[in-house]
């Protein structure tokens, strides 16, 4: 099987990305239609989620959620079963309304950021004063060196 190219999500992906998730489908579902892998899907929503300023992580199930309230016709337990419900159903809502948001506006200005930045420091590179910075990097990559370690050795060799 061919390797396939790599390529960035873009905007239009974006968008579909958030109506979607807007309508509470899965990743998996999600990432089938717009032919990508869902682990991509994942980083990408993990990476451009807006935070979550609630601390909550969960919310209890009433201890009334199995009981069926129509065995109990007539009695005034049934008004206990159906006031516990209602309040989980809306701590439900609220806790879903509370959570972190992706937005395709967002994710798509954060990500011209970031090339706009990497596109910054190759120009940089590519000025005649850092010809002997990136013979450096050249040389140690072919030593298979990491990335780390170039990086920490520059204040040792006298490279900016």
């Amino acid at each position: 099987m061919p390797h396939q190219q790599y390529t960035h999500i873009s905007n239009e992906e974006r968008i579909i990305i958030e109506n979607r998730l807007g309508n509470g489908e899965s990743l998996r579902k999600i990432a089938s239609a717009i032919g990508r892998s869902p682990s991509t899907l994942s980083r990408e929503i993990s990476r451009n989620c807006t935070p979550n300023q609630n601390i909550t992580t969960r919310v209890n199930r009433s201890p009334f959620q199995s009981i069926d309230s129509r065995h109990f016709r007539g009695q005034s337990f049934v008004v206990t079963v159906r006031d516990s419900k209602k309040r989980y159903y809306e701590r439900l809502d609220q806790f879903k309304a509370s959570q972190a948001r992706y937005g395709a506006k967002q994710a798509q200005d954060s990500a011209s950021r970031k090339q706009a930045e990497a596109q910054r420091v190759i120009q940089i590179l590519d000025q005649p004063g850092y010809a002997k910075t990136r013979q450096y990097i050249h040389d140690q990559l072919k030593l298979r060196w990491s990335p780390e370690q170039i990086r920490l050795r520059f204040g040792i060799v006298g490279l900016p």
